[in-house]
């Protein structure tokens, strides 16, 4: 037998006999690097108060101070905006099986604005009206998951999934030094660990997932302020990156622990690792419900719960107004529109604005050929949109060239009894630039978040500034269409105007009194 030979045979016995032999350096190599990425891993589960302690917690309920900047919600691509100061109340079970996240608008405040149950099988979000969304898996939450201080659950999953993990080397950074791990999660989704080279605690998380309409996207966690809970370390603080950019921060102002308490009105089922849990019962697929609203004008009714959509017939094509939905959605709508207008094509997908809810389809019309139609400042968003790649199941990768048609104050699209005129009725604070859409001849206005928002119709800072730009154009106008509301009558629109313009007079004397008074 040659040296080679006998190599072999010594370590494959060695590996046989519990020795860890290696049969190439490569091999040796792999086997190191887990080794490696296990005793970091258990060397954060002690500084976090060992497995039996961050078990025995079995559930965590947190109440936090929040406050979010919503990116891609800005008066302008790129500037995030601050959406809400809230109160959250947080429930999760400590392996992350279910969850129960619940937002107030203030801390006296009894009735939830929302709420958002997780469970291995789906996500249900329940707004304060009591209307409802219902996702079939539990990837559609994975961003907004990561925004919780759930450090504990990561490590407990990296625990349960060891075979998948993998030591990245140390990186240092906000002038410390870091050991970094990453995991597969049940949903085959890689977390990226880091842990403090002195303390050895996790406190930073990364994920990367799928956000349109941008795509690919880096979620950063970071975790602070730890303190004991029961045995074990719990992070009183959490905040939470999209690419980069701030997106929201987590204060917690009362954390305890106990038995899981996560009510839903469901049927037991057999969970997957083999526990009896209560999940919400299964929802049918979504379907994409048009509603006829004059010859050759058509809805989209709650194409997503509370957003709704617009097309048009002309004689050669359809201009669909709005790009809500996300890839697989508006695929969805494609076909809807298909079948109720045969023969025809989306040839124009008007933008209204930019917000993220309002344009995370765009990509997809993008890629099925269909012109965007915008304004001015957003070409450029435009351009970021089609400029990332994405791609398909099978891992082929598509590129985009967008084809781009700018709306400079207004435009007008066809002829005769379903000519469209665009108008760009900005600036506003909602969205520096924002098109509405008027059909003349059907006395038919398109409006999107100025009037009707979900997030409060009658607000003046936005409806006021809209109402003059409105009332400057001088359409003639019966039916108000809105993008987060049933139709409405140009009566009830002027209404809700003289409304939001009666108490922002009243607000305006009650501070100049306040004034006179100081």
């Amino acid at each position: 037998m040659n040296r080679a030979g006998a190599a072999g045979v010594c370590c494959l016995m060695s590996l046989l006999l519990g020795g860890g032999g290696c049969s190439s350096p490569d091999t040796c190599s792999e086997l190191k690097n887990y080794r490696r990425a296990l005793e970091v891993l258990d060397a954060g589960i002690e500084a976090m108060g060992g497995l039996d302690g961050i078990l025995s917690l079995e559930s965590v309920t947190g109440t936090f101070r929040t406050q979010v900047f919503h990116i891609g919600q800005g008066p302008r691509p790129g500037e995030p905006a601050v959406l809400h100061r809230m109160l959250y109340r947080v429930t999760t079970e400590i392996t992350g099986e279910r969850i129960l996240v619940e937002a107030f608008l203030s801390d006296s405040s009894r009735q939830a604005q929302f709420t958002t149950l997780v469970s291995e099988e789906q996500v249900v979000h329940r707004l304060a009206d009591g209307s409802g969304e219902v996702e079939q898996g539990r990837a559609a939450a994975a961003p907004f998951l990561h925004s919780l201080p759930m450090a504990l659950t990561y490590l407990l999953e990296a625990w349960s999934g060891a075979k998948s993990l993998r030591w990245l080397g140390q990186r240092a950074n906000d002038d410390k030094a870091y050991n970094v791990i990453a995991y597969a999660d049940h949903l085959g989704t890689q977390r990226t660990l880091f842990f403090d080279s002195k303390s050895a605690r996790l406190e930073k998380a990364t994920l990367v997932t799928n956000q349109e309409p941008f795509g690919d996207i880096i979620i950063e966690s970071t975790y602070g302020d730890f303190r004991p809970l029961n045995g074990a370390v719990f992070p009183w603080f959490t905040r939470k990156k999209v690419n980069g950019i701030l997106e929201s921060e987590f204060q917690a102002v009362t954390v305890s622990a106990g038995r899981p308490s996560l009510h839903t009105p469901s049927a037991e089922t057999r969970g997957p690792r083999g526990k009896t849990t209560s999940v919400p019962t299964p929802s049918p697929p979504r379907s994409v419900v048009v509603e006829r609203v004059e010859d050759g004008v058509f809805r989209i009714c709650d194409v997503l719960p509370g957003y709704h959509m617009m097309f048009v017939e002309q004689e050669d094509r359809i201009i669909l107004i709005e790009a809500i939905g996300g890839v697989d959605l508006s695929r969805l709508v494609l076909e809807a529109i298909a079948s109720t207008v045969p023969g025809k094509k989306v040839t124009h997908v008007v933008l209204t604005h930019h917000h993220d809810d309002h344009s995370n389809g765009l990509w997809r019309y993008m890629q099925a050929g269909i012109t965007a139609v915008t304004t001015p400042g957003l070409a450029s968003f435009v351009d970021d949109v089609a400029s990332i790649p994405r791609r398909t199941q099978d891992g082929r990768k598509i590129l985009v060239a967008p084809m781009i048609e700018l709306v400079r104050d207004s435009r007008v699209y066809g002829q005769g009894r379903n000519r469209i005129e665009l108008f760009d009725i900005g600036p506003n604070p909602h969205s520096d630039e924002i098109l509405i859409a008027y059909l003349p001849e059907h006395g038919l206005v398109f409006l999107s978040d100025v009037y009707g928002h979900r997030d409060g119709v009658d607000d003046p800072e936005v409806l006021l500034p809209f109402a003059e730009r409105f009332e400057d154009l001088d359409l003639d106008v019966t039916t108000v269409l809105t993008a987060h509301t049933a139709p409405v009558s140009i009566e009830e629109l002027q209404s809700a105007i003289a409304a939001a313009r009666a108490r922002s007079s009243m607000r305006h004397s009650a501070g100049e009194n306040r004034n006179r008074v100081g």
